[in-house]
């Protein structure tokens, strides 16, 4: 599979973050997620989801990673995700 690059991804405090990886190539894929913060998760068609994303000084960064289930090839792609506050002063 070929992990089509996401492109820059923000998240909000107090709300659920949801995103759906996508690959070219000969599906079925396994989806996994490398380095992730805690809580955040992929389901077995590509959609991560963090029911609470937590704000931080610095981005998060960490890895989706799929495998097509005929060849066994896999691709692995870097994502940076910036979580903001909801609420502006």
């Amino acid at each position: 599979p070929n992990i089509t690059p996401p492109p820059g991804l923000a998240a909000a405090c107090g709300f659920p973050f949801t995103y759906d990886a996508t690959a070219t190539g000969t599906p079925p894929f396994n989806w996994s997620l490398l380095d992730a913060p805690a809580g955040m998760t992929i389901d077995s068609i590509g959609r991560i989801t963090w029911p609470d994303p937590i704000v931080s000084d610095s981005s998060y960064a960490f890895s989706v990673s799929a495998q097509s289930e005929c060849s066994l090839v896999t691709d692995t792609e870097s994502i940076v995700l910036r979580v903001v506050s909801a609420f502006w002063a």
